[in-house]
């Protein structure tokens, strides 16, 4: 049984095979500041998406919420805080990733539900 005191993250990004982004990317740093991490793959794909070819997974809503009914009859899904964080992945060095019609719906209402927001410079400006 763990200690009441445990902070713990429940962390839903993509994952990818070959690469260091999302869940990669987050949870060992998260770790090393004694956090407990729980992670949840939003996707899984082959690589990330500066390559040419990508294959992969995309998890759908039922299957999340088969994942987190999981972890709630297991009784480990209590996370005292919500902190919502948005890494936009909109694009970057000049070039969106994303159609450019998606940019209204990201700062319309996407971000007004963050509290924190991680963009580079490109999405940034």
């Amino acid at each position: 049984m763990e200690s009441i005191e445990t902070c713990r993250v429940l962390s839903i990004q993509s994952h990818v095979v070959s690469g260091y982004v999302g869940n990669d990317s987050a949870t060992f740093p998260l770790q090393v500041l004694g956090f407990e991490v729980d992670t949840i793959n939003s996707v899984q794909l082959s690589n990330h998406t500066g390559y040419e070819h990508i294959k992969g997974q995309v998890l759908d809503a039922k299957e999340l919420k088969v994942l987190f009914e999981g972890l709630k009859l297991n009784n480990i899904h209590f996370y005292s805080h919500l902190l919502t964080v948005c890494d936009p992945v909109m694009g970057d060095a000049g070039q969106f990733y994303v159609p450019e019609e998606l940019m209204p719906v990201y700062r319309d209402q996407i971000l007004p539900q963050v509290d924190i927001i991680t963009p580079n410079q490109f999405e940034a400006e």
